[in-house]
């Protein structure tokens, strides 16, 4: 408990001190040409515009997103929703929250594009990690990694070995946690 407040306390303080030194000098930033790059493709001028304000659609639109919510915790909670349904109420959300928003077709489905776009790499990740995990459970070569992994392990005393076991089981889950977690199916 103690390490992680001061491991927790520590991120805090750098993460301060990162964000007031972006702050005072953007170009130092590792994102800022790609910020600028997402400055000019948005319509940031439109949206915080004096004139724009927060209209009884924009709280419809942020309600919609709510109860998808409430409802995204009952699925999973009640009724043993898994990744397919979690995925069509959020396709179903965007939709209704687009409609509402007073997005045009085109507008909709454009914004669509643009959002998977982002996720592109994310779904790679998850497909390189699920073939991972195929492949060492299909070659039977998790047991012997986790094997081989055993001395490491049980070389030092109590203390070392449960922090030893968190990042061995984190190394793990890495690359097996999202199979693992395919199992109702």
């Amino acid at each position: 408990m103690i390490s992680w407040a001061i491991s927790t306390i520590v991120a805090i303080v750098f993460l301060i001190y990162y964000a007031n030194k972006v702050l005072a000098k953007p170009k130092i930033s590792p994102m800022y040409l790609e910020d600028n790059e997402r400055r000019k493709n948005e319509r940031f001028d439109q949206i915080y515009d004096d004139n724009n304000h927060f209209s009884l659609r924009h709280k419809i639109v942020l309600s919609t997103f709510a109860l998808s919510l409430i409802m995204l915790v009952v699925g999973v909670v009640y009724l043993n929703w898994y990744i397919e349904e979690i995925s069509a109420m959020f396709l179903i959300m965007g939709i209704i929250a687009g409609i509402i928003g007073g997005l045009k077709t085109d507008e909709l489905i454009k914004s669509f594009i643009d959002g998977a776009k982002d996720l592109v790499g994310t779904a790679l990740i998850i497909a390189l990690a699920r073939a991972t995990l195929v492949i060492s459970r299909d070659g039977q070569i998790i047991d012997t990694v986790l094997y081989g992994l055993a001395p490491f392990i049980q070389s030092s005393s109590p203390i070392f070995a449960s922090q030893k076991m968190f990042i061995v089981q984190s190394i793990i889950n890495f690359f097996c946690a999202l199979g693992e977690a395919d199992k109702r199916h």
